[in-house]
């Protein structure tokens, strides 16, 4: 992925702390792609409620099973006080997981505006229901 050297993307409006209630992702139909990334924006919040963000897989478009899809094994993060875009995208990586946790680690995410990208390739979906 060329993400911040053949395009990039920057904020138009950071949302409000993602601490203040639970957030519900949306279910994405990837039978027809190769792959897609996922954009989260999340604006500054207070101390110690830094962001866990789990990655989920659906057997159906409304309702059905629901399981961890633990295929993240690294991700694109901007990550500042005020995102103003000319924050740097940084690679960060970890062992193959469901969630990430603290996003760009210690334990300070909560406190900045931050941009996170995760690539999900269709094959990850595939293997994981097969698994």
């Amino acid at each position: 992925m060329l993400l911040g050297e053949s395009y990039d993307l920057s904020t138009g409006l950071a949302p409000v702390n993602l601490g203040a209630a639970a957030n519900t992702g949306k279910r994405l139909y990837m039978q027809e792609v190769t792959s897609v990334d996922i954009v989260v924006i999340k604006g500054a919040g207070t101390a110690a409620e830094d962001p866990v963000l789990t990655l989920k897989q659906h057997t159906a478009a409304t309702s059905g099973t629901t399981t961890d899809l633990a295929v993240i094994t690294q991700y694109w993060l901007k990550n500042e006080a005020t995102l103003d875009g000319d924050e740097t995208w940084s690679l960060v990586t970890q062992a193959a997981s469901a969630t990430i946790t603290d996003p760009g680690g210690a334990g300070t995410s909560a406190e900045s505006e931050q941009l996170i990208v995760i690539n999900v390739p269709s094959s990850a979906i595939i293997l994981a229901e097969e698994a």
